[in-house]
């Protein structure tokens, strides 16, 4: 028998990593819904309080260094 995984999404700074049950910023997290805290907690935010995952092409390029590629810019 075959178990189904959900597809791995983009990691977000404040996303659960479920292995380690806390998020990226170290807050524990609910097991049941992932969210940092728990249930009727302060620390337990509603999806839409989270801050926006950065754009992809955005963090692509905070990353790049052109004297590392060897451009000359």
């Amino acid at each position: 028998m075959t178990v189904k995984t959900k597809p791995s999404a983009p990691l977000h700074p404040f996303a659960a990593d479920p292995e380690l049950r806390a998020d990226h910023a170290g807050r524990g997290t609910c097991g049941k819904c992932g969210k940092p805290g728990r249930p009727g907690d302060a620390q337990h935010p509603e999806p839409r309080d989270l801050p926006p995952a950065p754009d992809a092409q955005r963090v692509m390029d905070a990353r790049y260094d052109p004297q590392e590629a060897g451009d000359d810019a």
